[in-house]
Protein backbone atom coordinates (compact mmCIF):
# COMPACT_ATOMS: atom_id res chain seq x y z
CA UNK A 1 0.00 0.00 0.00
CA UNK A 2 1.92 3.04 -1.21
CA UNK A 3 -0.25 5.52 0.66
CA UNK A 4 0.53 3.86 4.01
CA UNK A 5 4.26 3.93 3.31
CA UNK A 6 4.06 7.55 2.22
CA UNK A 7 2.18 8.48 5.38
CA UNK A 8 4.72 6.68 7.59
CA UNK A 9 7.57 8.46 5.84
CA UNK A 10 5.82 11.79 6.33
CA UNK A 11 5.29 11.10 10.04
CA UNK A 12 8.98 10.23 10.43
CA UNK A 13 9.99 13.45 8.71
CA UNK A 14 7.69 15.49 10.95
CA UNK A 15 8.92 13.72 14.09
CA UNK A 16 12.54 14.49 13.19
CA UNK A 17 11.63 18.14 12.57
CA UNK A 18 9.80 18.31 15.89
CA UNK A 19 12.82 16.99 17.77
CA UNK A 20 15.02 19.60 16.09
CA UNK A 21 12.63 22.43 16.94
CA UNK A 22 12.30 21.31 20.55
CA UNK A 23 16.10 21.34 20.89
CA UNK A 24 16.17 24.87 19.45
CA UNK A 25 13.48 25.97 21.91
CA UNK A 26 15.49 24.54 24.81
CA UNK A 27 18.57 26.47 23.68
CA UNK A 28 16.60 29.73 23.44
CA UNK A 29 15.11 29.12 26.88
CA UNK A 30 18.50 28.40 28.43
CA UNK A 31 20.57 31.06 26.66
CA UNK A 32 18.11 33.95 26.49
CA UNK A 33 15.06 33.71 28.74
CA UNK A 34 16.89 32.35 31.78
CA UNK A 35 19.34 35.24 31.56
CA UNK A 36 16.58 37.80 31.16
CA UNK A 37 14.86 36.53 34.29
CA UNK A 38 17.90 37.42 36.40
CA UNK A 39 16.83 41.08 36.35
CA UNK A 40 13.87 40.11 38.56
CA UNK A 41 15.90 38.33 41.22
CA UNK A 42 15.85 41.43 43.45
CA UNK A 43 12.88 43.46 42.20
CA UNK A 44 10.24 40.73 41.84
CA UNK A 45 11.40 37.84 43.96
CA UNK A 46 8.11 35.93 43.69
CA UNK A 47 8.15 35.99 39.88
CA UNK A 48 11.81 35.01 39.83
CA UNK A 49 11.36 32.12 42.28
CA UNK A 50 8.23 30.87 40.50
CA UNK A 51 10.11 30.89 37.20
CA UNK A 52 13.09 29.05 38.66
CA UNK A 53 10.83 26.45 40.26
CA UNK A 54 8.94 25.94 37.00
CA UNK A 55 12.25 25.38 35.18
CA UNK A 56 13.25 22.50 37.43
CA UNK A 57 12.81 19.30 35.49
CA UNK A 58 11.47 16.23 37.18
CA UNK A 59 12.53 13.02 35.48
CA UNK A 60 9.65 10.60 35.86
CA UNK A 61 11.38 8.01 33.69
CA UNK A 62 8.54 7.92 31.20
CA UNK A 63 10.39 8.00 27.92
CA UNK A 64 13.47 8.85 26.01
CA UNK A 65 16.42 6.64 25.33
CA UNK A 66 16.16 4.80 28.61
CA UNK A 67 18.92 4.40 31.06
CA UNK A 68 18.33 3.98 34.73
CA UNK A 69 16.41 6.96 35.97
CA UNK A 70 15.61 7.38 39.61
CA UNK A 71 12.01 8.28 40.48
CA UNK A 72 11.44 11.41 42.55
CA UNK A 73 11.18 10.96 46.35
CA UNK A 74 7.79 9.67 47.38
CA UNK A 75 7.20 7.97 44.04
CA UNK A 76 9.19 4.83 44.64
CA UNK A 77 7.89 1.74 42.85
CA UNK A 78 6.76 -1.29 44.88
CA UNK A 79 9.44 -3.89 45.58
CA UNK A 80 9.74 -6.74 43.07
CA UNK A 81 7.81 -9.88 43.85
Amino acid sequence: MPSTRTARGHVTTLTDALETELRRADIIQRERVDGLMEQFSDTNVTLYNDYKNARKLIDLGGGGSGGGSTPPPGNTPPPPV
